[in-house]
């Protein structure tokens, strides 16, 4: 028994031994032999990184030929083609590969799926296949092929015997910054596999899946970022917030990119801008997952941990120029990392809502685990559940912040709910002393409202005897100016008088001698004399009646006035009567009215009140700039200061402007809108009232018109006192 199962194993070994060396013979000679033990779990094997390559640069349709001899070509597989072989940025050549699919195929229709973006003309046998892009055959332009989600091309193959894969493969130099060949972006094994049946059903669900589940995945993370920039918007104090919407943003964006970037339809120029774009929105998406954790623990992001980010990003951007997964997942190793030291040391300290964080970084670990090894065991992106994968890996923490937000609105809200009640129970328990401190607040308000009644009463009383004293003090003005008016005709009367008087005792003498010539000479020099007392006596009179019509004060009666007689009546009369209180004053009075304005119906004795209150102003700021150029010395002309009023009238359509300027100290701005209000005046204490101009401007707006101020400060000022003409406020003679 025992030597027949040595003599089966030595039969066995032999027989293995004898296959394999005639296997080794044969596949030399005619090819590599492919078997179905070479399939993966999906049935394809990656003929790309097989030996038994040749290649040649250049172009002749002949190397397509099954029976061409290419014994002479260079032994260089797609994985040894490099961008240092192009000429002028450009490389043109055939690649050869024999081979043999073992009789054990049976009937199993095989395919070839070319994955490369170089263009590519594919042969079997010497016969065209497929033309993949365009190489520049037969007269037509060149351009790039898209491999991405392209089905395998079927193809009717003998099994048993040698066949000839011939591609003629074209492509150029492309990229910014790393220039390279197209053909060097995808690995060189997957440049062409033969497939079976199982692959082409697998590929064909995956690209189907790889639709809904895009597209699935986008709505559902823009969904996420809308929601929670709504929210942002609702609760911009929590500063969270923002960069959790910011955070799920970009991740929209990164998966947004990367499915764009697989449309079979892109250019290489697009597809690499796309994965440029992912790669920009991976990093920032990672960056702001830091972020997050750091705001969620309360943690402040410390020199080191900003240093890191820094380099992250700057790793990020590097990654995106030069794409390489190794970056890729130092990048998310060291993002994780960080996530997982903030946790650690915060971990006493995680509450509530926080561990919603922690529970969708756990998840995306564990979807990201779960994606590398499958990923690692297929060798292929086309596995089993491979979408379901990359959704779980992409939704764990979006989910994981909206029930961080969940929760912590609730939290918000139990916080507001305590707070309420303690404020309730707080508001009784001082109910009753705030009862208590209201009548005690109710008694001393009644003690106060009587006492300010009473003081209300005295203002009124003494605001009343100011206003009287005011009025008192610009008609002792006027009566002043109105007696030195009166001195001067009086003056005249009684000069003329005594003349007369002397001329009458002479003419005695003359009748008793009787010259009648020098009579009748002295008759009509009294007569001339009389005329002249007469004149005078009547404007003395004149005078009298103003002043009787100034007292009367508070009959309001409209008259009809000659506007520039009234106007130049009371500057004569307030330059006087502020004489009479400083016999010192001298000033040059102009005037400047305008003929033909007429009679307008006023009050004259309000209006004249008004112009005796700006007139005295004017005088005031005159006399105070020239005492101080006086007193200290700032006379900068031969001739000195000289304080000067001007009065001015002139008619504007339907007004009258009233114009009073001086060359005095003028109004500073910071109180030229309070130069109105009653009580204020810039005069020492004594001197003024602070009711003039109030007066002057009430009066005024009584007869609807307007009085505005121009100032210069240490130039002058300039009072214009507008009224308005009517049918009854303006008689036209």
């Amino acid at each position: 028994m025992r030597n027949r199962y040595v003599s089966a194993a030595a039969r066995f070994t032999l027989s293995l031994f004898l296959c394999s060396f005639y296997s080794g013979i044969y596949s030399q000679e005619q090819g590599v032999l492919i078997t179905p033990s070479m399939f993966n779990n999906i049935q394809e094997v990656f003929i790309g990184g097989m030996d038994g390559w040749h290649f040649r640069k250049g172009n002749d349709i002949s190397w397509a030929a099954k029976d061409f001899d290419d014994d002479d070509w260079a032994k260089l597989s797609p994985l040894d083609l490099r961008t240092d072989m192009a000429e002028n940025g450009r490389l043109e050549g055939w690649l050869r590969f024999r081979f043999i699919p073992d009789t054990s195929f049976g009937n199993i229709l095989l395919g070839l799926r070319y994955y490369n973006w170089a263009a590519a003309d594919l042969y079997l046998d010497g016969v065209l296949v497929s033309r993949l892009g365009s190489t520049g055959a037969d007269g037509r332009h060149f351009h790039e092929f898209n491999p991405l989600n392209k089905l395998p091309i079927p193809v009717k193959m003998e099994k048993g015997i040698s066949h000839v894969i011939a591609v003629h493969i074209r492509d150029t130099v492309v990229g910014f910054p790393n220039r390279i060949l197209r053909l060097e972006q995808t690995e060189g094994e997957a440049f062409l596999r033969l497939t079976g049946p199982l692959y082409n059903n697998a590929l064909a669900r995956h690209i189907n899946e790889w639709k809904i589940y895009y597209t699935a995945l986008i709505a559902v993370c823009a969904i996420l970022s809308l929601l929670f920039w709504l929210i942002y918007i609702q609760n911009n104090k929590e500063k969270n917030f923002f960069s959790i919407a910011l955070c799920t943003s970009f991740l929209t964006f990164s998966i947004l990119s990367y499915a764009t970037s697989e449309n079979g339809n892109n250019t290489y120029s697009a597809y690499q801008n796309y994965r440029y774009l992912f790669e920009i929105f991976i990093a920032l998406s990672l960056w702001m997952m830091v972020i997050i954790i750091g705001q969620v623990f309360h943690s402040r992001i410390v020199a080191p941990i900003r240093i890191i980010l820094a380099g992250l990003l700057l790793l990020g951007i590097f990654n995106m120029f030069f794409p390489d997964a190794t970056l890729r997942n130092i990048l998310v190793a060291t993002v994780l990392g960080i996530c997982v030291w903030y946790i650690a040391t915060s971990w006493k300290k995680l509450r509530g809502a926080q561990w919603a964080i922690i529970v969708g970084m756990v998840l995306t670990l564990f979807w990201i685990a779960v994606f590398v090894y499958f990923s690692s065991r297929y060798r292929v992106q086309i596995f089993p559940h491979a979408l379901k994968f990359v959704s779980a890996i992409y939704l764990s923490f979006p989910l994981g912040l909206l029930f961080y937000v969940s929760f912590r609105f609730r939290e918000i809200i139990s916080e507001v709910r305590r707070n309420a009640e303690e404020i309730v129970r707080l508001s009784e328990e001082k109910k009753e002393v705030a009862l208590h401190q209201q009548r005690l607040l109710e008694e001393e308000v009644a003690r106060q409202t009587s006492e300010l009644r009473a003081t209300v009463e005295h203002l009124r009383s003494t605001q009343s005897q100011l206003i009287q004293s005011e009025k008192m003090a610009s008609l002792g003005q006027l009566t002043a100016g109105i007696a030195h008016e009166i001195q001067n005709p009086l003056n005249f009367v009684n000069n003329f008088s005594d003349l007369n008087g002397d001329l009458l005792q002479e003419m005695k003498e003359e009748i008793s001698k009787g010259n009648f010539g020098e009579i009748e000479l002295i008759a009509t020099d009294v007569i001339s004399n009389e005329k002249k007392i007469n004149h005078h006596g009547k404007r003395a009179d004149s005078i009298v009646k103003g002043m009787l019509q100034h007292s009367r004060g508070g009959s309001g009666q409209k008259m009809p006035m000659d506007i520039n007689k009234f106007v130049d009546e009371y500057l004569r009369l307030a330059y006087h009567g502020y004489r009479g209180k400083d016999n010192s004053f001298q000033a040059a009075i102009t005037s400047d009215l305008q003929e033909g304005i007429g009679e307008m119906v006023i009050v004259p004795q309000d209006i004249g009140r008004a112009l005796v209150n700006v007139f005295n102003n004017a005088f005031y700021s005159v006399s105070q700039k020239g005492k101080n150029s006086t007193d200290e010395e700032s006379i900068t002309d031969d001739e000195g200061y000289l304080p000067t009023v001007k009065v001015s009238t002139r008619k504007i359509f339907n007004r009258i402007e009233i114009s009073i300027s001086d060359n005095g100290e003028g109004i500073p701005e910071k109180i030229i809108d309070k130069i109105f209000q009653p009580f204020f005046t810039t005069k020492p204490t004594g001197i003024g009232t602070g009711l003039g101009l109030s007066i002057a401007y009430d009066i005024i707006h009584a007869h609807q018109g307007e009085i505005n101020v121009n100032s210069m400060p240490g130039e002058g000022a300039e009072f214009i006192i507008v009224l308005p003409i009517t049918q009854q406020g303006l008689l036209i003679k």
